[in-house]
């Protein structure tokens, strides 16, 4: 008999920026499919997802993921991974899934209708040993929503807002920023254990990373997202390793990511945030008043005019004025990519964190101690908020439909006339905000324990 070696795990990603597509919900078939092995496939092994639990009846929070690796545990791809439910009558969305380019494949699973321990095994033929999931079907609904203690994306359909992915995994997983071309189509960017993370949205599901693609970190984090289409979007990660940091701008092109502009110094600042007009106008603020804009072809630093750190930008679009946002109630705006940046008055000393509007005169700021200032083309003024929980994400579908987001699960919402509190079950730290329309938006952030 041949004696199988030990499996191991491929040597952990030097950059990790981690999106995969969904799989598509279908009713096939549980039997095993007979499939032919990829040459090399030796070893079959669990990455994430395993010993979850969730409210029997419901799908949970993180999808299943195997990994397919070779006699050098190197990472097998298109071999096939037939997935069968042992017990408990749940359902899978996909039964049959080829491996990614990292030898992954992943389903998610939706528990059957009774309490207790289930089961799903992911199998590959020729392979004697499969992997076996177990999950923990609850029988308690009206005790506190599956997995909520760790949610990190929130949804809201237009009449309450729910969990849209919690950290089931123990991932830590915390997201910056979120942004989307269309209700199909959207990022989530962030961290899990100091790797930078991007995780998709496909209409159904968020991508969540591998156990393995969360390892190796070096404090590293994706803090900002904006794009024109599913085909041309920018993100800004940074990675400090004090006293040093270094921080890139990403750019997007419907396939992958790859890098812009990198920033690297010593005891210095580096990008934090990006907003764009147009395949030819993209605009990046940081610390000490950083600026540097795109033509289409090529990034050139700009005077902002200030020192302090700028942590928000939003355009007006093509064309129009921009503003920035930053420390000590600091806003800063260019009239157009040729102008230069000028100061405004706010009359606060507030930190603000975030920017955004349905014009060039009405536009909103939010930041520290609930803080709410408005723009109407001439002047900014403050709004009554509320609260006083820092506010570090804005956006809206109308002027009359726009939401705040902030620490301590703050969400408020405006009507056009007056700012109100939003109920949140999940006890979550919120970054950012943005949806497809306003019976259609995520919010983003960092799961709260006690």
């Amino acid at each position: 008999m041949t004696r199988r070696r030990p499996a191991r795990w491929p040597a952990p990603l030097a950059t990790a920026l981690v999106f995969a597509a969904g799989v598509v919900a279908c009713n096939a078939p549980q039997d095993p499919i007979d499939l032919p092995t990829a040459q090399g496939a030796e070893h079959l092994q669990i990455a994430s997802g395993n010993n979850q639990s969730a409210v029997k009846g419901n799908a949970l929070a993180s999808p299943l993921s195997v990994i397919v690796t070779d006699t050098k545990g190197g990472p097998v791809p298109a071999v096939t991974v037939v997935w069968t439910v042992q017990s408990g009558n749940g359902t899978l969305d996909a039964y049959s899934v080829p491996t990614d380019a990292n030898g992954i494949a992943s389903v998610h699973w939706t528990l059957g209708p009774k309490a207790g321990q289930q089961a799903v095994q992911a199998a590959v033929e020729h392979l004697s040993l499969p992997a076996l999931f177990s999950a923990t079907a609850l029988d308690n609904p009206s005790g506190p929503p599956p997995n909520s203690g760790g949610s990190v994306i929130l949804h809201y359909d237009g009449s309450a807002w729910s969990t849209s992915l919690a950290d089931g995994s123990g991932l830590a997983l915390s997201y910056s920023a979120v942004w989307g071309a269309s209700s199909t189509m959207a990022f989530a960017v962030g961290k899990c254990r100091g790797v930078s993370v991007i995780s998709t949205w496909d209409g159904n599901h968020w991508s969540v990373p591998t156990e393995f693609a969360c390892s190796g970190g070096t404090l590293s984090k994706v803090v900002s997202v904006w794009g024109n289409s599913a085909t041309d979007a920018f993100a800004v990660r940074r990675d400090p390793l004090p006293p040093s940091l270094s921080s890139s701008i990403l750019h997007y092109n419907g396939q992958t990511w790859t890098s812009s502009l990198f920033r690297g110094c010593s005891m210095c600042g580096g990008y934090n945030a990006v907003t764009s007009s147009g395949p030819s106008d993209a605009i990046v603020v940081g610390d000490s008043g950083i600026v540097v804009r795109y033509d289409g072809t090529a990034w050139t630093p700009q005077s902002s005019g200030t020192a302090s750190n700028l942590y928000a930008v939003w355009s007006a679009g093509a064309g129009n004025p921009v503003f920035a946002v930053g420390d000590v109630g600091t806003i800063v705006a260019s009239a157009s990519a040729t102008a230069g940046w000028q100061p405004q008055t706010t009359g606060t000393t507030r930190a603000l964190k975030a920017v955004w509007g349905t014009s060039a005169s009405d536009v909103y700021a939010v930041g520290a101690g609930g803080i709410i200032l408005h723009f109407n083309g001439t002047q900014w003024s403050s709004q009554p908020s509320g609260t006083t929980q820092d506010l570090n994400g804005v956006w809206g579908n109308s002027g009359s439909s726009v939401f705040a987001v902030g620490n301590g699960n703050t969400i408020l919402h405006y009507d056009g006339s007056t700012w109100t509190v939003q109920p949140v079950s999940a006890a979550i730290d919120l970054s950012g905000v943005w949806g497809s329309s306003g019976s259609d938006v995520f919010a983003v952030g960092t799961a709260r324990y006690p």
